[in-house]
């Protein structure tokens, strides 16, 4: 795989993982400096980030194929779709790994499927996913009785 996109996956975990870090970024820079939180940067960067993820991927049921922006209810997409649009053309670097169609997010074509299986690899072995597991005490609860 290109050493561009490792790096990339990489700051993009970063920063998934922890914005305020006190590191240099190189290819996310622009997008962070032009969207910033106001335009939705990081929503889109863990949109993205989350469809190459294996594990969320299968537990989500998205389509490991596609990534549809249309499809979450409650959203206006005409600013959503812009908005990814706008990530797009703020970090170029992106369309090193995904083409962003109309409304839906497909790998580049130009990468293999053992290219893209290495991605989904790379995004599983790196992230670190928070998981958080409670029990919610049926009302006709009967063990402290």
């Amino acid at each position: 795989m290109k050493k561009e996109i490792n790096e990339l996956l990489e700051e993009m975990i970063a920063y998934s993982e922890d914005p305020d870090q006190d590191i240099k970024w190189n290819y996310l820079k622009k997008a962070i400096d032009l969207m910033g939180d106001k335009e939705g940067f990081y929503h889109f960067l863990t949109k993205l980030l989350n469809w190459l993820d294996p594990v969320l991927l299968k537990l989500s049921g998205l389509n490991s194929e596609k990534l549809e922006l249309r499809g979450s209810e409650g959203i206006d997409y005409g600013s959503y779709i812009s908005g990814m649009s706008n990530f797009f053309e703020c970090c170029p670097e992106l369309n090193q790994i995904f083409e962003l169609k109309d409304e839906v997010i497909y790998f580049n074509s130009s990468l293999s499927n053992k290219e893209q299986e290495y991605i989904r690899e790379f995004v599983d072995a790196k992230s670190k996913r928070k998981v958080t597991n409670f029990y919610i005490r049926p009302e006709n609860d009967t063990l402290d009785k």
